[in-house]
């Protein structure tokens, strides 16, 4: 699975990246804000884009996802460490990562990710994803084996 990572922290950025790149995943690149992200993502074509909610430099994810979304067709799992419902996010992206995650649930929430991509049920959600569809969360039996044994 290709991907990309649209972080402006510049530990959790290339943090996120090694982790990824570890567990087999390609990761085309880490952009620090929209535009960066912009030009990565029309030029890397990745199959999922993570992305902070809240950039510091340079724009926000939320608007970066739905972006994405819309012209170049890349659905996006924000990440955040802050309060946010489904419907503030609306169909701009397909889940939301809350911060701080460990490596391990970031691995297994891209997995999850792919999965959904692929039209498959996921065999395990970390606590720390929340998966949505149309902007609202996708209800837990959906996904048939709980969320991965409580660990996150």
């Amino acid at each position: 699975m290709r991907l990309i990572v649209v972080e402006d922290d510049p530990l959790v950025g290339p943090a996120a990246r090694a982790v990824l790149e570890r567990h087999g995943f390609d990761v085309a690149g880490v952009a620090t804000t929209t535009d960066k992200a912009l030009r990565l993502a029309a030029r890397a074509r990745p199959d999922l884009a993570l992305v902070d909610l809240r950039l510091g430099r340079g724009g926000d994810g939320l608007s970066t996802a739905h972006v994405m979304k819309a012209v170049y067709g890349i659905p996006s799992l924000l990440m955040t460490g802050f309060d946010v419902k489904g419907a503030e996010i609306g169909g701009a992206a397909m889940g939301v990562l809350r911060k701080p995650f460990s490596p391990e649930a970031l691995v297994r929430a891209v997995t999850a990710a792919g999965a959904v991509l692929n039209g498959e049920t996921p065999s395990e959600v970390p606590r720390s994803l929340e998966l949505l569809h149309d902007g609202r969360a996708v209800p837990e039996p959906w996904w048939g084996g709980g969320r991965g044994g409580g660990r996150d």
